[in-house]
């Protein structure tokens, strides 16, 4: 007991900000993925080009792209590219150009995107704490652990969908619940526009900006200002739907159009024209394999992060004993919920070159805020036990979010701790010689 009394006393809000500041400097210095490449190709084609198609860009040699109409396109929500499109631009202006090797414009993009919002989601999240009666030395261990001992961390040092919605997520219910103190339409407005940017970056994320109307609908002292909460969805989920309709003249996300994958040299043949998400219904014991892997066992996303083992029940407690965060907890585990069916069912390829599934990491954020009773009871050496476990596993997504599953090994932490062994071991050789 002496020793977790000593890690508890270790950190204070000074140790957390040095630490936080420290890893604003951790950013993946090159585009790696199929994924970033999708969505930095549109960056570069909207600032450079003045087009969404992608033909004339570093990065078409992407296989995450469509072929509609005579011409390539990400096949990715646009959102997320419009907001590295804003910092891209000046970047562009001054010299700094996108390249698809190593290349500062890469860095400051990602940078002033997701690095910027984990650090607001972060300060979000603290702010929702403090409306927890709990000691303040465990508020901040609550945000240590979002920001270093989950996979909300790896995420945060590349390009990606996922990190976005999840800020905006916790973002969105931070405004809601201040809202509820004393309702006004600026606060409504800023809470449908965060939960609506979700929706926009993270399409299966609107599953949450409508839970949380309906959350709105069920108060009376919020009732009245429901419509202020969708006004913002016209600037943000509305043109990410009028866009797909310009493009494929469907209002289906382009992914959907799966003739679109089939062009000269695609790599969507075989069996990886059967990984694409949303080919077919997964049933029997692929199923129950697939949402075993998938959750607990090799790219399990509970199992990634540990946290959740203690989370997840609380938030169960939460709702039964009707807390302080009932009704919110109704909304992210019923979202939640939704969210990681609607994946268990329509895919087969665990989120494809991935630390565990990325795709759930949008729901870290929200489901952290239910670790708060852990330090009223005897559960909380095993909050600190599992807090190490998850700094590790979280480093080691670091060295790689993008872990390469199909070249070196299908677990992602394996396939991780592999490549840093290789890397360590070329930095030896080289220094030797």
């Amino acid at each position: 007991m002496h020793i977790y009394k000593k890690i508890e006393s270790f950190l204070t809000k000074k140790t957390l900000i040095i630490a936080l500041v420290f890893s604003a400097l951790i950013i993946q210095p090159k585009v790696i993925s199929w994924n970033e490449s999708s969505r930095m190709a549109t960056v570069q084609s909207m600032v450079e080009h003045k087009s969404l198609i992608i033909d004339d860009t570093s990065f078409i040699e992407t296989g995450d792209k469509v072929y509609i109409n005579g011409h390539f396109y990400s096949d990715k929500p646009f959102f997320a590219s419009f907001l590295g499109a804003i910092i891209y631009a000046p970047l562009y202006w001054l010299g700094i150009k996108l390249t698809a090797d190593f290349n500062l414009a890469y860095y400051l993009i990602t940078l002033f995107t997701v690095k910027l919002f984990y650090f607001f989601g972060l300060l979000a999240f603290y702010e929702i704490l403090e409306r927890i009666k709990i000691n303040q030395n465990h508020r901040y261990w609550m945000v240590f652990s979002l920001a270093f001992a989950s996979l909300f961390f790896p995420w945060a040092t590349t390009f990606n969908n996922h990190l976005l919605a999840a800020s905006f997520l916790i973002i969105g219910l931070k405004y809601l619940l201040n809202s509820r103190e004393g309702p006004t339409i600026k606060l409504i407005i800023l809470s449908g526009m965060f939960f609506s940017m979700a929706g926009a970056v993270d399409l299966p994320m609107i599953i949450f900006y409508l839970g949380f109307y309906i959350y709105i609908l069920t108060i009376p002292e919020l009732r009245k200002f429901s419509f202020f909460y969708i006004v913002p969805s016209f600037f943000t989920i509305l043109p990410t739907f009028i866009i797909f309709y310009q493009v494929s003249e469907s209002f289906l996300p382009l992914t959907a159009n799966i003739d679109a994958f089939i062009y000269p040299e695609t790599p969507w043949v075989g069996k990886k024209f059967e990984e694409l998400t949303g080919r077919g219904i997964n049933k029997g014991w692929f199923l129950i394999n697939y949402s075993f892997h998938s959750l607990l066992g090799t790219n399990g996303f509970i199992l990634y992060n540990p946290l959740l083992f203690l989370a997840i029940p609380n938030l169960i407690k939460e709702i039964k004993q009707r807390k302080p965060f009932w009704r919110e907890g109704i909304v992210i585990g019923a979202g939640t919920l939704i969210v990681t069916l609607f994946y268990l069912l329509s895919s087969t390829n665990y989120s494809g070159n991935s630390y565990s599934i990325r795709w759930f990491v949008p729901f870290l954020p929200m489901l952290f805020i239910f670790l708060y009773p852990i330090f009223d009871d005897s559960k909380k050496i095993l909050f600190y036990r599992l807090l190490i476990l998850s700094i590790l596993i979280s480093a080691v997504g670091t060295f790689a979010p993008w872990s390469n599953i199909e070249d070196i090994h299908k677990i992602p932490f394996l396939a991780n701790i592999i490549e840093m062994s290789n890397l360590l071991e070329f930095i030896i050789n080289f220094s030797t010689n």
